[in-house]
């Protein structure tokens, strides 16, 4: 609808910036590249149009261009500096840039402005929590999760917290977590057979997969041959380059990729 009525407005009057502006808004997910181009063209038109910086900053975000995002992020501050949905969004680019403390500085802005959405405390928790300061992301995160419960993200970074402090147990229930994410939900296998929680076994083979990168499989395989010593027979699913390594290891019975 509101692209339809954005192309109505700009046929009827070609030199209307907020309606270039509302159609590259509207059609930014579906098609970035003339979404940019009608944005542009807002801002030839009207140049302090914030609106429009901030739609070349989320398209720019999504391409990963990050530089280009963090520009136009700066762009919309300097027309509108009480905008927390900017502070947000740049304090995301910021992380992701390796600028921890302007990230956490702009989380904090927007905190201070009033918005108090679990993501962005998620967010400032895992600044934080990158800056090596453990203690005070743990706060962040116990402040996220008792705005909002049920956004598996945070209670996924929230795990990678407790783990970090050596809180295995609670962590690795809370890691659980990291299957209703989109990035896990999207490599989720559906299995026949129960998973093992740890308890006593009752079964004469388990299957041991890996999940993530080559490190933690390194890491984790350590504990196969314990898991043989239990008596079980123990099948091993490995990334194709770890197979001649996993080779090596004991107490596989049957090991593939």
């Amino acid at each position: 609808l509101a692209e339809e009525i954005a192309r109505h407005v700009i046929e009827h009057k070609p030199d209307s910036a907020r309606g270039f502006l509302t159609l590259g808004l509207a059609i930014s997910e579906k098609d970035a590249s003339e979404a940019k181009r009608y944005l542009q063209k807002a801002l030839q038109l009207d140049s302090r149009l914030s609106g429009a910086y901030f739609g070349l900053g989320i398209i720019s975000q999504r391409e990963g261009k990050l530089e280009n995002a963090k520009s136009e992020y700066l762009k919309v501050l300097a027309l509108e500096p009480k905008l927390t949905e900017a502070h947000c969004n740049l304090g995301n680019v910021l992380r992701q840039l390796g600028d921890l403390e302007a990230a956490i500085k702009h989380y904090s802005v927007a905190i201070e402005r009033g918005d108090k959405r679990a993501e962005i405390y998620g967010n400032l928790a895992v600044a934080y929590m990158e800056l090596g300061q453990l203690s005070k992301a743990m706060e962040f995160f116990e402040t996220a999760i008792a705005l909002d419960p049920n956004i598996p993200e945070i209670r996924r970074n929230r795990a990678m917290g407790l783990l970090k402090g050596g809180k295995l147990v609670e962590g690795f229930i809370e890691y659980k977590n990291r299957w209703q994410t989109k990035h896990f939900a999207n490599v989720l296998r559906n299995w026949t057979v129960p998973e093992w929680d740890g308890t006593t076994i009752k079964s004469t083979k388990v299957l041991v997969h890996f999940e993530q990168g080559l490190g933690d499989a390194i890491h984790f395989c350590r504990y196969i041959p314990l898991l043989a010593q239990l008596g079980v027979e123990v099948l091993v699913e490995c990334p194709a380059p770890l197979f001649r390594l996993m080779q090596k290891l004991d107490g596989i019975s049957h090991l593939s990729t």
